[in-house]
């Protein structure tokens, strides 16, 4: 298994909790260095990726107008550009792995709007969308696309009501 997060400390933490996993810092707005580690990490298995799991998530609360246009950009940049950036990058490795899946961290704000979080619940609704369609299209490579769609979760980024986490991600092999 390997992890992908820009906290280096939580990516220590968590691959001793799962056994050792192999893991790598950065940022998947960095296409180069995520192009990198996944070809890094798919080349030890034969270049075969079994599961991707995009849990891309930063959120922030507040009113639509009152947010920084940076701050909308960089919510849709990570929670949508990145996990079309990592799907896309993944794809030849998944293709070319025998059931090989590929499961999105969405939300429940995909499904309906959420007040004080509508860059957030816009960017689900497209991770919603992006992973409908690519099941329906990747059937004929044989790799399955879902998603989980959680209502809120207390979690640091639900508590602290700004998460810093631009990228955290899940791959195993077969």
């Amino acid at each position: 298994m390997w992890l992908i997060d820009l906290n280096r400390q939580s990516l220590e933490t968590q691959a001793v909790a799962l056994g050792g996993a192999w893991f790598r810092s950065l940022d998947v707005t960095d296409l180069a260095a995520l192009q990198e580690a996944l070809a890094d990490f798919c080349n030890r298995y034969d270049g075969q990726l079994r599961l991707l799991f995009n849990c891309a998530g930063v959120l922030r609360f507040g009113h639509f107008e009152e947010i920084e246009m940076a701050e909308h950009a960089r919510i849709l940049n990570i929670n949508v550009l990145g996990l079309v950036e990592a799907t896309h990058a993944a794809f030849p490795y998944l293709k070319a792995t025998r059931g090989a899946q590929v499961i999105n961290m969405g939300s429940a704000s995909g499904l309906y709007g959420t007040p004080e979080m509508a860059s957030y619940s816009g960017s689900k609704f497209a991770v919603r969308g992006c992973t409908e369609v690519l099941e329906l299209e990747w059937r004929r490579h044989g790799i399955r696309v879902g998603d989980l769609m959680p209502p809120f979760v207390h979690t640091p980024m639900v508590s602290s009501q700004r998460f810093e986490r631009p990228y955290c991600a899940a791959w195993e092999s077969s």
